[in-house]
């Protein structure tokens, strides 16, 4: 019979004791051997890279909008006033003047 701290409160107890007699945590001696906690760390640590960059492209993406549910009321109504287009109008010059702009008399 082999005695190992146990793991809660660290006294000896039996590698086969079921629980610790002093504290009575079950399977007082049972631990993870470094090899595998060195492997849920590097899992842990994948998985929080993961969640990280899912935030960061989420927040990164632009935003997607429902035309029909952000229009405002004055902008869903059809306006009784001309539409314009979407190029202005720019004045005709007459041909008494020059391509400068000066004109000859």
């Amino acid at each position: 019979m082999a005695l190992k701290p146990c793991r809660e409160c660290g006294k000896e107890v039996s590698t086969k004791a079921k629980t610790c007699p002093q504290c009575g945590v079950p399977h007082p001696t049972s631990q993870l051997d470094p090899g595998t906690k060195q492997a849920l760390g590097c899992l842990a640590l994948i998985i929080v890279v993961v969640v990280i960059v899912k935030i960061g492209s989420e927040s990164s993406a632009p935003p997607t909008t429902n035309n029909a549910s952000t229009a405002t009321p004055n902008t869903a109504r059809s306006s009784p006033t001309r539409k314009r287009s979407g190029s202005p109008t720019v004045p005709k010059q007459s041909s008494a003047r020059s391509p400068t702009g000066c004109t000859s008399h």
